[in-house]
C-alpha cells in the first residue's frame, strides 16, 4: 500500500498501529515485518531526493540490515 501525499498521515498511522499491535502481542516477527514494511514506504520515495541532493543525507553504513530481507 503506497502512501500518497494526501493520505500519508492515515497510512502512516495504520502502519504504526500494526507495529504497536505486534509489540503488544509479543510478536517480534510481526513487529519486524510491520516495521520493515513501514520503512520501505518512507525510504523508497527518499531515494530520488537523495540522488538529487546528496549533501542532505549521510552515507549509508555498511553494517545496516537491508530492508529487502
Amino acid at each position: 500500500m503506497a502512501c500518497r501525499t494526501y493520505r500519508r498521515s492515515i497510512c502512516s498511522s495504520r502502519q504504526h498501529a500494526r507495529i504497536v499491535s505486534a509489540l503488544k502481542a509479543h510478536d517480534p516477527d510481526g513487529a519486524e515485518n510491520a516495521m520493515r514494511a513501514h520503512l520501505r514506504e518512507i525510504l523508497v520515495p527518499l531515494r530520488p531526493i537523495s540522488e538529487r541532493n546528496p549533501d542532505w543525507f549521510e552515507p549509508d553504513e555498511p553494517e545496516r540490515v537491508a530492508l529487502d530481507s
